[in-house]
């Protein structure tokens, strides 16, 4: 795959995480995309949080230092068992690809790979029970799956 100078940026700043086989790099997101939109609702390509009962709504638009926040917002949010499971990061702008990995070896990355122009989905692959998210105005949000 030819990618792009924000992917590849962001592939240098994961390259010891990938090496050591922490983190992988799949290049065709959209199995990730399709377990994210069966389990929760979208709207205009987005996920609608005003559909998720009980959804965790944080940030603010233009939030400064979204991505560190973001990753203090996850860590706030899941339980100490969701750790251990393997995660998905998937946007919908510059960076076409989705970064697995588990939660535990994904947190101390999580400011590099959703700091882009984009809206960021964090969650369980393949069965979507929880959902994080970070959009590029700075919003973030959290919610389990009314469909799982």
């Amino acid at each position: 795959m030819s990618y792009n100078a924000l992917e590849k940026e962001l592939i240098v700043s994961l390259d010891a995480a990938i090496n050591t086989e922490a983190l992988r790099i799949v290049d065709d997101a959209s199995p990730y995309l399709l377990a994210l939109e069966a389990a929760f609702p979208f709207a205009s390509n987005r996920l609608d949080w005003r559909r998720v009962r009980d959804a965790i709504e944080g940030g603010e638009l233009g939030l400064p230092d979204a991505a560190n926040v973001f990753t203090k917002f996850i860590g706030s949010s899941v339980s100490a068992s969701d750790m251990d499971e393997v995660v998905a990061v998937v946007g919908d702008g510059p960076i076409a690809f989705a970064v697995t990995g588990t939660l535990r070896d994904v947190m101390p990355h999580m400011p590099h790979i959703v700091d882009f122009p984009q809206h960021s989905y964090v969650f369980p692959y393949p069965h979507a029970t929880w959902c994080a998210s970070l959009t590029f105005e700075g919003w973030m949000y959290f919610g389990h799956s009314p469909r799982i």
